[in-house]
């Protein structure tokens, strides 16, 4: 009866756990498994978070001596589920039952995913079990960690080395990839994934490529909150199950490259291989797919990294000189940390070593803007279009410094004609949004505002509506300020209402 009433309990989607430890009680005594499999296995398919169901599912695996298949499930549960101690210990248990029947590496891997890591234990266990099946081997180096990243790694089965660390990025890289035994080399961070609808064509180049193909260039999706970012852009839901935040900016970088004992990463912070392969003659291509990069989301995290390898950043100047790669990155993260004075004196020597660098004219005049220096923002946006007069980012900071000097007739001239070519630049839309709200348009600024709010919050548009009233305000603007405050908030009403 116990099972009938289960049946008839998964019927309604009724879980009753008390029920399913009777059940598994039973299988175990009576040694019959078929029906309960059945009954876990649909149970814990409609609730694969819930740890009580899973652990029952697991040790009725265990029962029956499936101690890979249960191992199997650990991995998914513990990549799913806010880990703690005790799930940890029970993974680890399962580990070592499991060790006997554990899926024997290739010879030779055809890919080794390689790692460096510490105190991951938020994303690691979910970054593991998600590339398992494209990896044949994982290679961490754990530089220091504190938490159970170590004991999180050995659930997933992976080769575990520590390395001592002293500050070079490069060096703990290059111990990672003298690990591995794969033909091919994959470089992720623990906050990183590939879509697994990617993974057929990765198999396909390293099987595939011949000739003097041996590295590609892979960009990443780096998320984030904020849509000011240079390169930014709108998540379109091509990767839906993997898109977060508002959007994502670019960056690009050898991810995927045949091993070789020449090769190797250089620069202490903002670690590359392509100079290595550039002298080796390596010839890189472009690999279309991407990887998607959480770790801009978490604010907190994101400026501890920041600051951190801002200190790596001035060393890595120190000891490379005037390098206008390790200037820019330095640049960059000043930024990031809010020391625009800084921020501004390291654009300022960029562009004298590089002096048709429009990306520092951008980034430079964006700098400006933050200090409220809007005729000096003006003035070097306009120097970048004269290097590119179609980069749209600095049509952008164009049309914002004339917003913010009052001068709203060039700014919505600037933004509409914006908009005609790149109809899905959202930061173009907003500004359009605000400077339309700022000359009392309220309604054209709503129905702005009501298009962007098909795929950002009307909470997040009401925050950033009120941060470029508060910009009027200090700039003596109270009037173009409260308008814009109004616009904000009359669509956050709207979607209240609604």
């Amino acid at each position: 009866m116990k099972i009938e009433s289960a049946k008839e309990a998964m019927l309604n989607d009724e879980l009753n756990l008390d029920q399913l430890r009777r059940i598994f009680d039973e299988s175990v005594s009576s040694r019959r498994w078929q029906q309960a499999n059945s009954i876990f296995k649909t149970w814990v398919e409609r609730h694969p978070g819930n740890v009580q169901l899973c652990s029952l599912y697991i040790a009725l695996l265990l029962e029956q001596g499936e101690h890979s298949s249960a191992m199997r499930f650990v991995e998914k549960l513990v990549a799913h589920t806010k880990v703690d101690d005790a799930l940890i210990s029970a993974a680890l248990a399962v580990r070592r039952k499991a060790a006997a029947q554990a899926d024997a590496l290739q010879v030779e891997p055809l890919i080794s995913l390689c790692m460096i890591v510490r105190n991951e234990s938020r994303f690691l266990g979910r970054c593991l079990f998600h590339h398992k099946p494209l990896a044949g081997e994982i290679v961490l180096v754990d530089t220091g960690s504190t938490d159970r990243t170590k004991d999180l790694a050995s659930i997933y089965n992976a080769r575990i080395y520590d390395y001592a660390w002293h500050d070079d990025f490069a060096a703990a890289r290059n111990f990672s990839i003298g690990k591995a035994t794969g033909r091919w080399i994959l470089i992720l961070d623990a906050d990183e994934l590939i879509a697994p609808e990617d993974f057929a064509y990765l198999r396909k180049l390293t099987k595939e490529s011949a000739g003097a193909t041996k590295a590609y260039s892979i960009v990443t999706r780096n998320y984030c909150h904020k849509a000011n970012t240079i390169g930014w852009q709108p998540n379109t839901g091509q990767y839906k199950k993997y898109e977060s935040g508002m959007g994502w900016f670019p960056s690009r970088k050898v991810r995927l490259f045949k091993r070789d004992p020449a090769v190797s990463f250089d620069f202490p912070v903002h670690e590359r291989v392509e100079p290595s392969m550039k002298n080796r003659g390596v010839k890189i291509a472009d690999c279309p797919i991407p990887v998607h990069h959480y770790g801009h989301l978490d604010e907190t995290l994101n400026q501890k990294k920041a600051r951190a390898y801002y200190k790596l950043g001035y060393a890595k100047l120190d000891l490379f000189r005037n390098n206008p790669e390790a200037l820019r990155e330095l640049a960059v993260q000043a930024g990031q940390l809010e020391r625009w004075e800084e921020a501004i004196d390291l654009w300022h020597r960029l562009l004298n070593l590089v002096p048709k660098h429009a990306e520092g004219y951008i980034n430079l005049a964006g700098t400006y803007w933050q200090l409220g220096e809007y005729r000096s923002a003006l003035s070097f946006s306009q120097k970048a279009l004269d290097l590119a007069p179609g980069l749209k980012e600095a049509r952008l900071n164009a049309a914002i410094s004339h917003m913010m000097l009052g001068e709203l007739g060039p700014a919505r001239s600037i933004l509409k004609d914006l908009l005609k070519t790149t109809p899905d630049y959202t930061s173009a839309r907003f500004m359009l949004a605000a400077v339309l709200a700022a000359g009392r348009e309220l309604d054209n600024a709503v129905h702005e505002l009501k298009k962007l709010g098909e795929t950002i919050d009307a909470r997040v548009l009401l925050v950033a509506m009120k941060d470029i009233s508060r910009r009027f305000e200090r700039n003596g603007s109270n009037e173009y300020g409260r308008y814009v405050e109004m616009a904000g908030t009359m669509i956050s009403s709207a979607e209240n209402n609604g």
